[in-house]
């Protein structure tokens, strides 16, 4: 891909120089620019532009001793980003990488609704940078922890989305479900609601056709069984494709993950659902360069597996797995019919 540049104003090294004594901060800087005023000096600190040691530095009460560097840059540093619910992980000028915590959807689903990690991390961006734009390029459930990328221009983001397997090699998951999965390893091959969705959002720059409905695209899931418990099964989940519908599938397959509402649970076990993102593997269109992320897996998930199960779980697995058939038919809880 060639190398596309972003409308943001890019940061550039100003000045460098390696203390010869030990100084204040301010007047290092006078080294830096000697034909600059103090009060530019003050901004720069305020702005966060300078460097001391790869640290940025703020206060213009810093002491600076002999052979410390001090790196002046044109754009300054924002302050790092942290909230309860997101994590920068990793940045450079063409992506930005975050880390979600479970509870906080990754784009608005309902009107007025402002927490969300789009929301946040363009936020923080912009509070730099005015003219700052983020672009989505993946999407996780609320209540799945894990990874979201974005891109800093909107070609980044078509190249990207447009050759999806190319850039991203890997999106593997961690996820406790219900029952015993027999097989050591698997696809899951039914279509989900979630990817049937997905496939009909809109690409950038793509004319939509609306004269008919868009074909359902299939999101392919190999897994791989981690250990077992007491009708429970971890498992290593890949998903093979942009196209996320993991959740879905394991129902349909008739395995839901620990947590879930309204899908045929019957282990009440937990209200956080017991999925997380475990890796991401990424080839950087730009530089060729290949990122690889890793999350560890929460010890609630190792926690859910180990346990037992209760009385009334027992029962209900038990009338899950017994055949029509086989069952008792009761001639008590059939009422007669009143005669008029």
């Amino acid at each position: 891909m060639k190398n596309k540049t972003s409308v943001r104003k890019r940061r550039q090294l100003v000045a460098r120089w390696k203390c010869d004594r030990t100084t204040s901060v301010l007047e290092a800087m006078g080294k830096l620019l000697p034909d600059s005023s103090r009060t530019s000096h003050k901004q720069y600190l305020r702005d966060r532009c300078l460097k001391l040691n790869g640290e940025v530095c703020t206060s213009s009460l810093t002491e600076v001793n002999e052979g410390d560097l001090l790196e002046l840059f044109s754009v300054g540093f924002l302050p790092p980003l942290f909230t309860p619910e997101i994590k920068l992980l990793w940045e450079d000028d063409y992506f930005i990488l975050v880390q979600k915590e479970a509870g906080l959807h990754t784009i608005s689903t309902r009107e007025g609704e402002k927490r969300t990690v789009f929301r946040l991390v363009a936020d923080y961006y912009k509070a730099g940078n005015s003219t700052e734009k983020i672009f989505l390029l993946n999407r996780l459930d609320r209540e799945t922890p894990g990874l979201i990328l974005f891109a800093r221009n909107r070609e980044i983001q078509q190249e990207v989305l447009e050759n999806w397997g190319k850039y991203v090699l890997a999106q593997s998951f961690t996820a406790l479900v219900e029952g015993v999965i027999p097989n050591e390893e698997g696809e899951l091959t039914s279509l989900s609601e979630a990817s049937t969705k997905m496939s009909q959002s809109k690409v950038p720059n793509k004319k939509k056709n609306t004269s008919h409905a868009e074909a359902p695209r299939r999101s392919r899931v190999s897994y791989q069984v981690l250990e077992r418990g007491q009708w429970r099964t971890l498992l290593y989940l890949t998903l093979h494709g942009r196209y996320n519908g993991i959740r879905s599938q394991l129902s349909e397959k008739g395995n839901p993950i620990m947590g879930e509402k309204n899908k045929g649970c019957l282990l009440r076990s937990t209200k956080e659902l017991a999925i997380t993102q475990s890796e991401m593997l990424f080839l950087h269109p730009v530089t060729g360069k290949r990122h690889h992320f890793k999350l560890e897996t929460p010890e609630y998930i190792y926690s859910l597996l180990k346990g037992r199960l209760t009385s009334s779980e027992r029962a209900a697995i038990q009338e899950k797995e017994t055949p029509v058939s086989e069952k008792a038919f009761n001639l008590s809880s059939i009422k007669p019919i009143k005669r008029t």
